[in-house]
């Protein structure tokens, strides 16, 4: 999304500009197509960061509610997607990651949180808790923050292995936390709704919708492991708050 200028302010992709990638220095090349969301390309093809996912409409949309200076910030060999105002890393992921990644990025920005894309394929849904022993709703305590039951049919089960907080980027729905998961081929758990303008405000920003529409444009809103046999909680003792 962002290259650095001669100046070394972070600039966006645009026809005929000249820009160098903030961690390895060289020039890039702006790709201003139609079909494509135009960004910064190495002239090699290949990304400096083994970690760089291609950019897509999503990642441009909810880095664009941050300021320039939090987004694709440079830590060693690495550019996080976006290091919040707290110091909170949020790593944004449209697909599933392999176990490996899951730990060594985990190890690696340390005060971290993930947000992954979550599509309609992937049947994830939720419902307020039910007591089926007494064939009743689950009585939640007043003034307490309402928590609900979610089951998900084709999940990403990577997370099964997170230690850090998982948000769901649900689309139209919000954003879900997921608090506990029982893992097996289906998951089902239990976690938190909040808007996406909840979640930002956490993250120390004030929601504007307009500043994601003028900078990217409307949008519609917008390989797995093996199963996991047990029920998994996530490790969430070293709480990260938002």
């Amino acid at each position: 999304m962002y290259a650095e200028d001669s100046a070394g302010k972070k600039v966006k992709a645009e026809p005929k500009k000249l820009g160098k990638c903030p961690s390895c220095k060289v020039d890039l090349i702006a790709k201003c197509g139609k079909i494509m969301v135009w960004h910064w390309s190495h002239k090699s093809l290949r990304d400096c960061d083994s970690w760089a996912e291609g950019e897509s409409q999503w990642h441009m949309e909810w880095k664009s509610y941050f300021p320039a200076e939090q987004v694709e910030v440079s830590m060693g060999n690495h550019r996080a997607d976006v290091v919040t105002s707290k110091g909170i890393v949020i790593e944004l992921q449209t697909k599933g990651l392999s176990v490996d990644d899951i730990r060594v990025r985990e190890v690696f920005y340390k005060n971290m949180v993930w947000l992954f894309k979550v599509e309609k394929t992937h049947n994830f849904g939720y419902h307020e808790p039910y007591d089926f022993e007494k064939d009743a709703p689950v009585v939640q305590m007043p003034g307490k923050r309402k928590w609900w039951s979610f089951g998900w049919k084709y999940p990403m089960k990577c997370l099964a292995f997170a230690s850090k907080p998982v948000f769901l980027d649900l689309g139209k729905k919000g954003i879900f936390e997921i608090k506990k998961i029982h893992g097996g081929s289906y998951f089902k758990g239990w976690g938190y709704k909040l808007s996406n303008s909840e979640f930002l405000e956490r993250s120390g920003i004030i929601f504007n919708p307009f500043s994601a529409l003028e900078a990217v444009g409307f949008m519609g809103r917008p390989s797995l492991i093996g199963d996991v046999t047990e029920s998994i909680v996530l490790n969430t003792s070293a709480v990260i708050t938002l």
